[in-house]
């Protein structure tokens, strides 16, 4: 479990290192949970949306650069998504992915679920 404070929440991340994909529902705060992360600088929670890869952002250095936790936006639109998840399969993070489409291309370690309140924003099984 790991807690940090964004945008006048607090972030609960209820899980252990491991690679996830979020539940697949809109309108959860899956979105929201990455503009969070973006919003704090610290070097051990990332978020990396499609716009950064088209920004030129290597996944795999930061990824090898030791996060506690990885949050990857809309993966699905990712081109090297599969030499990315062999790396992701190795970090011992928390690892969690947004895959909008058809999801059997890995096997996660679990499903996650976001809930999200006023004053909280919690991820976990």
């Amino acid at each position: 479990m790991m807690s940090f404070i964004a945008m006048n929440r607090t972030v609960n991340i209820d899980l252990e290192p491991g690679l996830y994909d979020f539940n697949p529902m809109s309108a959860t705060g899956k979105t929201f949970l990455v503009k969070m992360i973006k919003s704090i600088n610290d070097s051990r929670i990332i978020a990396i949306t499609y716009n950064d890869i088209l920004l030129g952002v290597d996944p795999e250095r930061i990824i090898n650069a030791g996060p506690e936790l990885l949050v990857f936006d809309r993966f699905d639109l990712y081109d090297e998504k599969y030499k990315i998840l062999s790396a992701l399969k190795k970090a011992n993070c928390i690892t969690i992915v947004d895959y909008k489409t058809q999801r059997k291309f890995c096997d996660f370690d679990d499903t996650c679920f976001v809930t999200l309140s006023e004053r909280e924003l919690e991820v976990s099984l």
